[in-house]
């Protein structure tokens, strides 16, 4: 059901999987994506950044994101990615803000740590 994937995934932060995994909402347990669509982004998977408002935001990358809706046009104001426009993801399920969609020479989904739960899948 889950595609396969290479090591690189997650071990920026020591976690070695071995099978892939599905990420949740955080809040509502809807599936929002898994790890075999993991992507590396400027050499990394995992990236820390701060916004306008000096809020700081731990995320990781990924190619797609099924289980988010896209919000607002995209926009090249603040972006943490020169050259990529952004506009904000949301849960399908309940709508919680989960990360960003940019777009650019490679789209991409930014989602934020905090904000999913990981599980194996057997």
């Amino acid at each position: 059901m889950f595609k396969k994937f290479t090591q690189f995934e997650l071990e920026e932060e020591g976690v070695s999987l071995k099978t892939p995994r599905r990420i949740f909402c955080g809040r509502c347990d809807a599936l929002i994506t898994d790890a075999g669509r993991a992507t590396s982004i400027g050499g990394r998977h995992t990236h820390r950044r701060t916004n306008p408002a000096n809020v700081e935001f731990a995320f990781r990358c990924f190619t797609e994101a099924p289980g988010c809706r896209r919000r607002g046009a995209p926009t090249f104001e603040h972006t943490w990615f020169p050259g990529n426009a952004w506009c904000f993801l949301t849960c399908a399920g309940c709508g919680v803000h989960l990360g960003w969609h940019f777009h650019g020479d490679r789209n991409f989904c930014a989602l934020i740590i905090e904000r999913l739960r990981y599980e194996s899948c057997s």
